[in-house]
Formats: C-alpha cells, structure tokens, sequence
C-alpha cells in the first residue's frame, strides 16, 4: 500500500483481507464481524456507479449519491498529520457498493455501520475504515482505538 502504513494489532485479531490497495484486520465474535480497513481506491461507488475519486470531497460526494446509501454524519478530520473527511453510512440493501479496485472490493448491507476517514494523500487518496454490527458502532470505537491509534505512516 502506498503510502506504506504501520499497524499494531491486539492478541485475538486477525488479518482478514490482504491485496494491493486493501488490507484490514478484526475479529468475529459470535458472528459478529468488527474490522479496521485501509484502502487505496481506485474508484468510489456514486449513481453513476464506480468512478475516480481525487479528493476527500469528490469520495464523500460520490458517495452521497449512491441511492443505497445514507451518510449519517460527516466531519472534517486530520489523521495521520493528513486532512480529510470523515463520515458515519449505513446501507439500505444487501451488498451495497462502496469502494474498489476497478471491480468492486467494498460493500455492506442493513445489519453494518460504517465509519470512512477519507485522507488526502499525495497521490489521491487513502481511507481508514470500521466497519461494526449495526448499532455496535460506538463500542468498536472503543474496542479499536489502540489500533486506530498504533497507526502511522512509514516513511
């Protein structure tokens, strides 16, 4: 992934998903699927279906036109000494598309939340996400923080 990342993950995580523009990691309690996700996307799924996306603002517009979304709040963020936007989805239907590879790569349905960081990298853009159970949302905050927080860009 570029720009290259450093992660710390705690006993009882797993890496989940490892390609060049993905890699996330988490857990599965009960059934229940909690993860932290990097992505370098080469396309945001909007109305028009998946497009490129420069910008922190062009993601969160295209995105803000997918009919299978809702964005429940945005905020304007700075992580990893980068800007960028912030914002809370949920999915109206199964399998939503959100993000990929030129094929899509991301999708969620009713029973998730999802938390993006869109952030202005040098060349496009990066985002963080996590993803919890619906309504678990607050409490994967909580239970992710180290991680989201062992986060660092490696020079």
């Amino acid at each position: 992934m570029d720009p290259p990342l450093a992660v710390t993950v705690p006993k009882g995580w797993e890496a989940l998903h490892l390609s060049p523009s993905f890699f996330d990691a988490g857990r599965d309690e009960e059934g229940l699927f909690s993860a932290v996700m990097f992505f370098r996307p080469a396309v945001v799924v909007g109305a028009a279906g998946g497009e490129p996306a420069a910008t922190p603002e062009e993601a969160v517009a295209l995105l803000r036109q997918n009919d299978g979304l809702t964005v429940l709040h945005e905020e304007r963020v700075r992580m990893l000494g980068l800007d960028g936007i912030q914002i809370d989805l949920v999915a109206a239907h199964e399998d939503t598309q959100i993000l990929g590879e030129g094929a899509a790569l991301l999708g969620i349905g009713p029973d998730s939340d999802l938390r993006l960081t869109f952030l202005s990298a040098a060349d496009g853009i990066l985002v963080v996400g996590l993803l919890s159970p619906a309504g678990e949302l607050e409490a994967w905050l909580r239970t992710s923080k180290p991680v989201v927080d062992s986060i660092r860009l490696v020079p």
